[in-house]
């Protein structure tokens, strides 16, 4: 996935995980502020859960999609919007080239949500690019997964179930 940053936001960072087992070292775990956030946007385009992505914090950022792409968003609710058409969260969206990615306001906490790309982009096969906005095929989303567990998703509360 090929971002231009047209408006950078608050303390936007790339995170995975963390690192683990070097506290004897003075060395802390770091990572995603929500990982759980961070493994369902990357499961959500087939992604291994520990895949880096972009945390962002609210004021969100405005983002340029350089090549069709195939995102999620997972976490709280900014009000996201691809073109200014308003768009889901904890979803599969195909971008196209050339659209923009940005946010309006917190809808549902928290006030970080985690932006993972598809390993390899969508490419629908027609020079306009993905259709903005639109849920991807079926072809293109991940395979479901088990669910988790009631208190994982009472955090999350326009998470369908």
């Amino acid at each position: 996935m090929s971002l231009q940053v047209l408006k950078s936001g608050l303390l936007d960072t790339i995170q995975d995980r963390g690192r683990f087992g070097y506290a004897h070292l003075g060395i802390n775990p770091s990572g995603a502020m929500d990982t759980i956030a961070l493994a369902l946007a990357n499961m959500l385009v087939g992604n291994p859960a520990e895949t880096a992505a972009l945390e962002l914090h609210f004021p969100g950022p405005r983002l340029r999609f350089e090549l069709p792409a195939l995102f999620a968003l997972g976490g709280g609710d900014f009000m996201p919007r691809l073109n200014g058409v308003p768009i889901p969260v904890h979803t599969p969206v195909a971008a196209g080239a050339g659209s923009v990615l940005s946010f309006s306001g917190i809808k549902t906490a928290p006030a970080h949500t985690s932006l993972s790309g598809a390993a390899s982009a969508w490419n629908p096969g027609s020079a306009a690019g993905a259709p903005t906005g639109q849920p991807a095929p079926a072809a293109f989303r991940a395979a479901p997964c088990k669910p988790a567990t009631s208190w994982r998703l009472s955090r999350y509360p326009n998470l369908k179930k």
